[in-house]
C-alpha cells in the first residue's frame, strides 16, 4: 500500500523531465505526461487498500475505542480523496508549460483558490 501511494519514486525512471523541473508529484498524472496512467493507476490502487484497511480496521476494533475509529474513517477519507485526485488529474503542467493557469495556489507564501 505505501509503495503504491508513493508512486512519485518511481518518476526519475518514468518521467525525468518534470522531476528536473522541480514539478510538482501531482503533475505526473497529467493526461499526456509520459507514463501518466501507471500514476494514476497506483493512485486509485492504494486508495483502494486504504479504504480496505481502513474498513478492516472498523471491523476489527468493534466497539473498542473511539480514536481508533476515528483513525479508520480518516483511513477510508484519506483513500477515497487519493482514488479522486486520479479520477480528476490536473488539465496541465504550470511547470513545464507557461501558459497553463490552474487557478489554485497552495504555496505557503500565497495560497489562492478561486
Amino acid at each position: 500500500m505505501v509503495l503504491l501511494f508513493n508512486n512519485w519514486i518511481l518518476s526519475p525512471v518514468l518521467n525525468p523531465t518534470l522531476l528536473k523541473a522541480h514539478a510538482e508529484i501531482s503533475e505526473l498524472s497529467i493526461v499526456g505526461q509520459p507514463y501518466a496512467a501507471v500514476f494514476r493507476t497506483f493512485d486509485i490502487f492504494s486508495g483502494l487498500l486504504f479504504i480496505a484497511c481502513g474498513t478492516a480496521l472498523l471491523f476489527y476494533i468493534g466497539k473498542r475505542s473511539q480514536l481508533l475509529k476515528l483513525a479508520a474513517l480518516s483511513m477510508g477519507v484519506f483513500g477515497a480523496s487519493n482514488i479522486f485526485d486520479a479520477i480528476f488529474p490536473l488539465p496541465c503542467s504550470e511547470t513545464i508549460n507557461r501558459n497553463c493557469e490552474l487557478g489554485i495556489n497552495t504555496s505557503l507564501s500565497n495560497f489562492h483558490i478561486p
